[in-house]
């Protein structure tokens, strides 16, 4: 490999507030440009070219360069510095005989100085869904100015989002012809009251990034993020975090035709998540939920990944939350009837919805959606690759179907009321929780 862009004009875009932002997908941020280092104590050499934070292939600070003085090539781990600032922990991934090397950062340092108070904290998003807005007219004397936004509110601190100007073009257009990562929305986060430091919100972030994803239907976190004080950039911390490679799907806040209550979710999502046996429940579910909604065609997949999902909500709900199902009992019932408890516990429908008429009577006979749901889960699974193959629009029909049992569950977990997309209907429809789970 030789080095790519040490001679092009890096321009740095940025966003409201100063958020980083992408203007094609993949983009990369530039984090220094000129002279760095990179060595250990007693081994410590000068380069000259790029640290960048990078999406793809490699998510996270990435480098290449020159050396000033021709040296031999390094294997294990060195340390990555701009001047007497330590960036982190960084291998080598690539080395040429033009005394030109590229790398990689696997541990970030705290050079940033993440522990200095600031006022506003700002961040981006890549690879969010379209998610509705609330709309608000800002009047003054001669102007009218119009925003587009979305709140996260909960007693201590104050987050909001909102899209960015090109979002219609690269998630709609280049995302969905190149793939890989873009900044579809940038945000912030303030304190009520008190002074603002980095440390006391690490676990909010961390939280709101699951929260996010759940919204989103894939993995998605903030990114880039950026402490100011009075407008000016204190640090930015390039750490990588859990974001999925783009793919167009769905979830319950898909596109609704009204703008939802997202704070009230938030809040109730928060409360669950400070108890860890829950949190660890959230994970696990919301990955099994994550894999199956992957639109990536392998229905198989997708339809054992759902049908863990559902076993793992059920368990939750019926064993540990309700006592619905108590001692060896459970160990006896079918998945198909611990789901149909569930379901008629939360008041959701057992047939199977007419728009899915692929798996309606004319190939089930008749079937209720769990017993489809766990019939195709045991074929696929039990039956040593002599299952019976089934057309793909009927896999579809039957991931389709699970996922909605999904995601109606967790919309009764975070006591939503309000609008949802319905993936079966395919248009926004009106839920109301059924069961405080609290």
């Amino acid at each position: 490999m030789e080095l790519r862009s040490f001679y092009e004009d890096r321009k740095i875009n940025f966003g409201q507030g100063g958020a980083f932002l992408t203007l094609t997908p993949n983009d990369r941020i530039l984090i220094e440009k000129g002279k760095f280092s990179i060595g250990n104590e007693s081994d410590e050499n000068s380069l000259i070219g790029i640290i960048e934070f990078s999406w793809f292939p490699t998510f996270g600070i990435v480098f290449e360069g020159e050396y000033e003085i021709p040296v031999n090539a390094f294997e294990g781990e060195r340390l990555l510095k701009i001047g007497e600032m330590v960036v982190g922990k960084a291998m080598m991934t690539w080395a040429n005989s033009k005394n030109q090397i590229g790398g990689k950062v696997f541990a970030h340092s705290d050079y940033l100085k993440r522990d200095s108070e600031v006022d506003t904290i700002w961040f981006s998003i890549p690879n969010l869904a379209n998610l509705t807005e609330v709309h608000e007219d800002v009047r003054s004397e001669k102007t009218i100015e119009y925003r587009h936004f979305i709140k996260f509110d909960d007693d201590k601190y104050e987050i909001e989002i909102q899209k960015v100007s090109s979002y219609s073009k690269l998630q709609s257009d280049l995302l969905r012809e190149r793939g890989g990562y873009a900044i579809l929305y940038i945000g912030f986060l303030k304190k009520k009251q008190g002074k603002l430091f980095f440390k006391d919100v690490a676990k909010v972030f961390e939280c709101f990034n699951q929260f996010l994803s759940f919204l989103n239907g894939s993995r998605t976190s903030a990114v880039l993020v950026r402490g100011f004080k009075n407008g000016k950039e204190l640090w930015t911390d390039y750490s990588s975090q859990q974001v999925d490679s783009y793919a167009r799907v769905f979830s319950s806040f898909y596109n609704t035709s009204e703008s939802i209550d997202y704070t009230s979710i938030w809040k109730k999502y928060q409360m669950l998540w400070k108890n860890e046996d829950i949190k660890s429940f959230l994970e696990m579910s919301t990955y099994y939920y994550y894999e199956s909604n992957k639109n990536s065609g392998q229905f198989e997949i997708s339809i054992i990944a759902a049908q863990t999902c559902l076993e793992l909500l059920c368990n939750w709900i019926l064993i540990e939350k309700r006592k619905v199902i108590i001692g060896k009992e459970g160990d006896s019932l079918s998945a198909a009837n611990k789901i149909r408890i569930l379901l008629s516990l939360l008041k959701i429908e057992l047939s199977v919805p007419v728009e899915l008429d692929k798996i309606g009577k004319k190939h089930f006979n008749g079937m209720d959606g769990p017993a489809v749901i766990t019939y195709v889960r045991n074929n696929l699974v039990h039956n040593k690759g002599k299952h019976e193959r089934m057309n793909t629009d009927i896999m579809n029909d039957v991931r389709t179907l699970a996922l909605w049992y999904i995601e109606l569950i967790f919309l009764n977990i975070f006591n939503h009321n309000g609008e949802y997309y319905n993936r079966c209907s395919m248009k926004s429809e009106k839920f109301n929780s059924n069961i405080d789970l609290s």
